[in-house]
């Protein structure tokens, strides 16, 4: 149920109604006003039609990296290489082929060259397999066109938009993806989201999910709603492949504000805005994010160390007057208040920098109203604010010889507008611009050299947009997640043929997230390596680690940050694709595992890291589950990821970069930036899951992804560290002399010797528990004296479990285990044994010899009656149940087995003396 609350004082600032609704709230008193979270740089339809502007999605390159170019994890991401380049995974073949991404917003122009399909009718409130771009368009909560803002057209650009008019210019993220529409808005009532808040599952989610779409844009937020989380939460919960995303919401000239809702629920990816490209700021230079440098007289260039950035307002007169003035007035203090980009306000670029590494000199008088007195010529004139107009300062301080006019605002405190008067102020060809009485003070007293305008080197898709949310939510989780550009884009205009337009705002990072994440999802189905990462159903929890994974922060090193999560994820960094090597990208290695661990229990994953890593791209270890709900957004079940590196004594890495276990949030993260390139030895890592607080009972699937290069290793065999073995096992030279491996005592196995053989029953057929991913399983057989006997393993294929089997006593099996590659037999020298595998089964057979039948006087049959078998799952997506069967074809054997007591079918170790290393 939702009412209009009309167009209040806080949705108005812009021009068009930001916040318009009321939701129901399930009985709750937590409702509130639901917003989009954009802002828009051109004007609303009431206004005058939008500018239709011809130019990239500049952002996109960012995240996909540039054809012939060298994406890395430096701040700036993919290096920028100008609008005619390719991005790289695009032109890999990576372009969201056969995924189908939702969008609930105001609607979608599809008329559009964007969207348009000349042959096949938009499938409204309907499904379609052949409409080349909308895969199902939904009325019920709105109509069948976009509104007046635009704002949907503009996100589902940003998202899938393709059009051979436009070239790869007007790519979308996903350009090859179709989209899923719910449109949320009637034209005839702007600004109304008709959100159903109180049935989010049936009302909406399933709308998408029945359309084919795995992941959902939602570019609306909430300032509260916490029974609408909980229904997200448990709809995620039940349908674990679906992955919705939202923004962080805007603070519009608000400050700094927590994330609105529903960024609180567990199981989504909460997006908040970065910047674009630093090149499309200086493409399209305003008085947002301008600056002044000051630096003494020795800085080289912009060192941090001996130079400064100064925050300017440029006036709209002189050199940086705007190239449009009579629509930059019009949207020039709203630019000013939500410091978002303002391309209506852009100056010539070869305007930057008219004055370089210059003194400045204060204005005698100060207030610069009349003819300057012995001011020195080639200087910068600072004059106060006060007594005459802004053009009449400017030209005085020209008249006298200035190069350059800097206004200190000196008697208010809120930043202005620098316009001139109608009579002189266009002759100018000086650059005027506006610092707080603050930064005069210092620049007075350090006599630093000054140059200006500049756009400010701070501006990166890595760094937060200054309107974007952050902080903690519902559990005390940190939001946003990942931050993704969402400052000046250039995306798809509502109406026919083939405009763009600039907005700004968390709604457009939401769109790049949408577009990411159904990338990410056509490389897991069909690009990635069948051996390490190829999922056929990839989950939301594994959708939204490869994201986490992919991100980096400004500052190297650096895990989390407050106000950008993990900072701008860099697909290109993450996903190897073969065709793309040629073109520059990241030679690296993606591992993606879906498992599940019980309540109480650690999964440990060990995985052979090579020294030398991709200049700028560290290792990371990537932990994600999907949470079941709770009503009060706390954790149900808290998984932790802990990472031990043989380099460096086995030290444990915590995740997110804390001292402590995280506790609140469903994405942990372990970077190793301190990771040693000397050296040409691979170092071992042991990366534990651990199910540290929730029900004994419970079982908890969860994700784990592992980036750069590095492989698996089964057997967790070192060759430069000792492992660490616990109190059941000594470290010591495997088989092949060389590699550290843990030797267990009887009846322990494993990496770290921690688990435990279960026994066969003889010529008994039975099922054997699941073996989870990328884990070993163990079994011992006992025999019944001299004969021939088999052991059957069916339902599974030979590629993707290993079968080692051996006469060996306990203590050497996992050795021999460990050594294995990937299926092997082992004799003790008086059996014979040996393994046949077929497509669909595998076959052990033995035969003992007649000295090896006698059981003792204490009933137990000795060891090398007994058969060992280790089953490793090589598989990485969900547990693999077997059947087994264990008989003999030996009448003689069969009936001394009946014979014998119950004591015998049991072996143990009862010296509890642990084996001597074997070096």
């Amino acid at each position: 149920m939702v009412r209009s609350l009309g167009c209040s004082s806080t949705c108005c600032f812009w021009l068009w109604c930001f916040t318009s609704l009321l939701g129901s709230t399930m009985g709750t008193p937590d409702g509130g006003n639901a917003s989009t979270s954009t802002s828009t740089s051109a004007r609303a339809s009431g206004e005058g039609a939008p500018r239709a502007v011809s130019t990239d999605i500049h952002a996109s390159y960012s995240i996909l990296g540039m054809s012939g170019s060298s994406s890395s994890g430096s701040s700036s991401g993919a290096s920028w290489l100008g609008a005619a380049q390719l991005p790289m995974l695009h032109a890999s073949g990576l372009r969201g082929t056969g995924q189908v991404v939702g969008l609930g917003d105001t609607g979608v122009s599809t008329s559009s060259c964007s969207f348009a399909d000349p042959k096949v009718q938009v499938p409204f409130d309907d499904l379609s397999t052949s409409h080349r771009k909308i895969a199902a368009y939904f009325t019920l909560h709105g109509d069948s066109q976009d509104g007046p803002s635009g704002h949907g057209t503009h996100i589902a650009g940003i998202i899938a938009s393709e059009a051979t008019e436009l070239g790869v210019r007007g790519n979308g993220v996903a350009p090859a993806a179709r989209l899923a529409v719910v449109d949320l808005e009637l034209t005839s009532k702007p600004g109304v989201y008709n959100v159903p808040d109180d049935d989010i599952g049936s009302s909406y989610f399933d709308f998408f999910r029945n359309a084919g779409a795995a992941t959902v844009c939602s570019p609306w937020s909430y300032p509260t709603h916490a029974s609408l989380e909980w229904q997200i939460d448990k709809y995620v919960w039940e349908h674990p492949d679906f992955l919705p995303v939202f923004p962080s919401g805007n603070t519009f000239g608000q400050g700094s504000q927590p994330p609105h809702a529903p960024c609180g629920a567990k199981n989504i990816l909460c997006i908040g805005a970065s910047f674009n490209e630093r090149e499309t700021y200086v493409e399209q230079p305003s008085f947002v994010h301008a600056v002044l440098r000051a630096e003494d007289s020795s800085c080289a260039s912009s060192d941090s160390n001996c130079s400064q950035e100064i925050r300017i307002v440029p006036a709209f007169f002189g050199t940086t007057a705007p190239l449009d003035l009579e629509e930059c007035q019009a949207m020039g203090t709203i630019c000013l208040s939500t410091q978002s980009a303002c391309p209506e306000c852009a100056f010539d670029a070869s305007m930057l920098g008219g004055v370089s590494k210059t003194r400045v000199v204060e204005a005698s008088p100060r207030e610069g109203c009349s003819a300057m007195v012995a001011f020195p010529r080639g200087a910068v004139c600072l004059v106060y604010r006060g007594n005459c107009v802004f053009d009449t300062k400017a030209k005085m301080c020209a008249d006298a010889g200035a190069v350059g006019v800097i206004v200190v605002n000196y008697a208010a405190t809120d930043e202005t507008l620098l316009v001139g008067s109608d009579s002189g102020s266009s002759a100018l060809r000086i650059p005027v611009v506006l610092i707080s009485k603050e930064d005069a003070v210092l620049l007075l007293a350090s006599r630093r050299l000054v140059s200006f305008p500049l756009v400010s080197a701070g501006l990166s898709p890595a760094a937060r947009a200054p309107y974007s949310a952050f902080g903690a939510v519902a559990g005390g989780r940190a939001r946003p997640e990942v931050v993704f550009p969402g400052d000046n884009i250039a995306s798809t205009a509502s109406g026919l043929g083939c405009g763009t337009r600039y907005m700004s705002g968390t709604s457009q990072s939401c769109g790049f997230a949408a577009g990411s994440v159904a990338l990410v999802r056509e490389y897991l189905q069909g690009h990635a390596d069948a051996r390490t990462s190829r999922l056929g159903l990839p989950w939301a929890s594994t959708m939204r680690a490869v994201v986490a994974a992919a991100a980096h922060t400004k500052d190297e090193g650096s895990t989390w940050q407050e106000e950008v999560g993990f900072g701008l994820p860099v697909l290109a960094n993450v996903l190897p694709m073969g065709a793309s090597a040629a073109a520059g990208s990241i030679a690296t290695d993606l591992h993606a595992l879906q498992s599940r661990v019980g309540g109480g229990q650690t999964q440990q994953f060990c995985f052979s890291v090579q020294a030398a890593q991709p200049p700028g791209v560290a290792p990371s270890f990537v932990l994600a589950w999907t949470d079941p709900p709770h009503s009060a957004g706390l954790l149900v079940n808290d998984l932790n990821l802990a990472l031990a590196c043989s380099q460096g004594g086995w030290k444990t890495r915590l995740s997110n970069g804390r001292g402590a276990a995280d506790a609140a949030n469903t994405i942990e993260k372990v970077v190793l930036n301190d990771l040693s390139q000397s050296g040409a030895s691979p170092q071992v890592c042991v990366a534990s899951v651990s199910f540290t607080s929730g029900s004994p009972a419970a079982v908890q699937p969860f994700s784990l992804v592992a980036t750069g290069r590095m492989a698996l290793v089964p057997g967790c065999e070192t060759p430069s560290a000792r492992p660490s073995c616990g109190m059941r096992g000594n470290a010591a030279r495997g088989s092949n002399g060389t590699n550290w491996v843990c030797v267990c005592a009887d009846d322990w196995f494993g990496p770290s010797c921690e688990q435990q053989s279960t026994p066969i029953k003889f010529n008994v057929d039975g099922a054997g528990p699941a073996v989870l991913p990328w884990n070993w399983d163990f079994r011992v057989a006992e025999a019944c004296g001299e004969g021939d006997y088999e052991f059957e393993l069916s339902g599974f294929s030979p590629d993707s479990v290993s079968v080692v089997a051996s006469t060996f006593s306990g203590p050497h099996l996992w050795a021999s285990a460990a050594a294995a590659r990937p299926s092997a037999t082992w004799s003790d020298g008086t059996s014979e044994i040996s393994l046949e595998q077929t497509a669909a089964r595998s076959v052990v057979s033995v035969r003992l010899g007649a000295a090896t039948g006698d059981v003792g006087s204490s009933g137990s049959v000795s060891s090398s009656q007994l058969l060992h078998i280790a089953l490793f799952n090589r598989g990485r997506d969900g547990s693999r149940s077997f059947a087994l069967r264990w008989v003999t074809l030996s009448q003689g054997a069969r009936k001394k087995y009946e014979r014998l007591p119950a004591a015998a079918l049991k072996h143990r170790n009862r010296s509890g003396v642990l084996p001597r290393p074997q070096h």
